[in-house]
């Protein structure tokens, strides 16, 4: 009986394309299902046909778990979009990559934007420097 073995340079070779299938192109648009709510502005996504991505919302900002309000921008998050499935795609801005190992992606539910969700809710606030006013309170 043998035993397949890959060595680590294939493996590191795989793994680059991998990511690379993932993060290389801005053109991606994400449909996934919502795995778990980090904080009240990052999930792990199930990328439909594709691993876990760690995904930050565009444009906005949330208080951390550990910072007051931000349990409940989580718990909020959590209600609004745990088990559902994002349609997430590139933002306008063209960005996509925000802090290490995460993507940066405009997502909705069913036509509806998440993030003006949340700042519509009160548990998040524009940041005009990304999202050029986009969820300024009206």
């Amino acid at each position: 009986m043998t035993t397949t073995w890959i060595s680590p340079a294939l493996r590191v070779l795989l793994m680059g394309i991998v990511v690379w299938a993932v993060w290389g192109s801005e053109e991606d648009a994400w449909t996934g299902t919502v795995y778990r709510v980090i904080d009240g502005d990052t999930v792990h996504l199930y990328v439909t046909e594709g691993p876990v991505v760690r995904l930050r919302l565009w444009g906005i900002d949330a208080a951390a778990l550990d910072e007051p309000g931000g349990a409940e921008a989580a718990d909020y998050l959590r209600r609004l979009t745990e088990g559902r499935t994002l349609e997430c795609e590139v933002p306008p801005s063209g960005e996509d990559q925000g802090p290490p190992r995460h993507a940066v992606r405009l997502c909705r539910i069913d036509g509806r934007d998440i993030a003006q969700a949340l700042v519509d809710a009160g548990h998040a606030v524009d940041v005009p420097a990304y999202s050029d006013g986009r969820y300024a309170v009206r």
